[in-house]
């Protein structure tokens, strides 16, 4: 289920993705590719009409669906970007490209071009990622936004960020020491965001003993992670996994120690962030 949402995107951080986005949208369009915002720049995104002032990100990440194995429709999508809007490649990571004014482009490709949840491609450098989760967020976890800045597109959910940002962290932690700290932002900021949605149909949660407000986010959050997992039987033990391992590591989870600071400053809090998350996505 994907939900449509107006969001405001004036802000200086956003101004200078625009003729970025305004390229990166046509090309793919001409190419016929399916895509979505995710990581640091979809939080922010989502954060926009709230005004929350987070870690600026300089990069965009988009997860780009290719509805067939052969690498030859991702291929001709870098070389439009290159040939046709002066976009130059990296020699240190395939998957990325960067702009005429220094933006720099991960293009994640996903769906029918992956084999056991990764793709690989052919060049030098990084030439091998992992996209466990990203077919799921595509199918059930996106916001279709609507933006007077940028025009429409789709985001992930904030739900479906901390996935993939747990997923990620799961699979490559010495390259994503910022995911904990964002998985914060997001868990304390989540009910504000969302008060509307939470109220309406997440409201047997207000019974009983008088409970944080982010405690119930983190419980929604995990509900709307099972939506995006529950017909994933692999991928629903993993994510269970996942938050269980970090559980019980409690202060000596690399992950728990990051996500300590602006927007959580005890252990003992972040521990039950993401046992609600946990709660939420078993019931």
């Amino acid at each position: 289920m994907n939900d449509k949402l107006k969001i405001n995107l004036s802000g200086a951080r956003f101004n200078n993705f625009k003729s970025v986005f305004d390229d990166l949208e046509k090309c793919l369009k001409e190419v016929g590719i399916d895509f979505y915002v995710l990581g640091a720049l979809a939080r922010d995104m989502l954060f926009s009409n709230e005004e929350i002032n987070t870690r600026a990100t300089a990069d965009v990440d988009l997860a780009v669906y290719i509805n067939t194995k052969d690498q030859d429709i991702y291929q001709l999508l870098r070389n439009k970007l290159i040939d046709n809007y002066d976009f130059v490649e990296s020699k240190e990571n395939n998957f990325a490209l960067t702009s005429t004014d220094g933006t720099i482009i991960d293009l994640l490709p996903f769906g029918e071009i992956e084999v056991e949840d990764g793709v690989t491609i052919m060049g030098e450098g990084l030439s091998s990622i992992k996209v466990n989760g990203f077919k799921e967020v595509h199918l059930n976890g996106l916001n279709e936004v609507d933006s007077e800045e940028l025009g429409s597109f789709k985001v992930a959910k904030l739900s479906s960020i901390i996935l993939l940002k747990l997923i990620a962290f799961d699979d490559r932690p010495e390259m994503r020491e910022n995911d904990p700290s964002d998985v914060s932002s997001i868990i304390a900021n989540y009910f504000d965001i969302n008060a509307n949605d939470i109220y309406e149909y997440h409201n047997d949660l207000f019974e009983g003993d008088e409970i944080e407000l982010e405690f119930i986010a983190a419980q929604v959050i995990g509900r709307e992670m099972k939506i995006i997992i529950h017909e994933n039987n692999e991928l629903y033990e993993r994510a269970n996994s996942i938050i269980e391992s970090h559980i019980l590591k409690a202060e000596k989870s690399r992950f728990i120690i990051g996500m300590i600071g602006d927007f959580c400053s005890e252990i003992d809090t972040a521990i039950l962030w993401l046992k609600k998350i946990l709660e939420g996505i078993k019931e």
